[in-house]
């Protein structure tokens, strides 16, 4: 099924028989259903997004949600997420991502992510501060809504007392 999946996944080309809102590239719920199998897909989905049109695609959305309602924020799931921010125009957060972020574990892989963001932007903008400021709050933007907005104050505010200082390191 991934060989189906990277062979069929053709930038600009689309699945006939979805609405305009739900467009998806050929191999779309092949990388879907083998990502939601396990990490051992993670690349894939990785490199599916990577292929998605930014403008039209939002179809991956519903799919990031629920990958991270089944597995979490972790180290080896945040990239699916970062990513996914990059696939779309402005990537929604799922209300129970605040939940589930809200460990240490959690916290500490999305700041891991935060200290090689320039991982994920073509190599003519990884240096580029304001790319990875832009990365950075979309990342943000996509876990918690409005209330990353100022520094994430709100959420920092609510936060459990053991995890503020994480939260603000995030936010930093």
């Amino acid at each position: 099924m991934e060989n189906y999946a990277r062979l069929a996944m053709q930038e600009d080309e689309w699945y006939n028989n979805l609405s305009d809102e739900s467009c998806a590239m050929p191999g779309t719920f092949a990388v879907f259903a083998l990502g939601l199998e396990g990490p051992k897909w993670w690349r894939l989905v990785c490199d599916y997004l990577d292929r998605c049109d930014d403008e039209h695609s939002s179809l991956q959305e519903k799919f990031i949600h629920t990958f991270f309602k089944k597995y979490g924020f972790t180290a080896q799931s945040l990239p699916v997420l970062v990513h996914g921010v990059q696939s779309m125009q402005n990537l929604k957060p799922a209300k129970e991502f605040r939940t589930l972020i809200a460990n240490e574990e959690s916290l500490d892989a999305l700041m891991e992510i935060k200290g090689h963001l320039e991982y994920y932007l073509p190599e003519e903008s990884g240096n580029d501060k304001r790319a990875l400021a832009y990365l950075w709050r979309d990342v943000l933007w996509a876990i918690w809504g409005t209330a990353s907005e100022n520094g994430g104050s709100k959420v920092i505010k609510t936060a459990p007392k053991e995890l503020k200082e994480k939260y603000q390191q995030v936010f930093a």
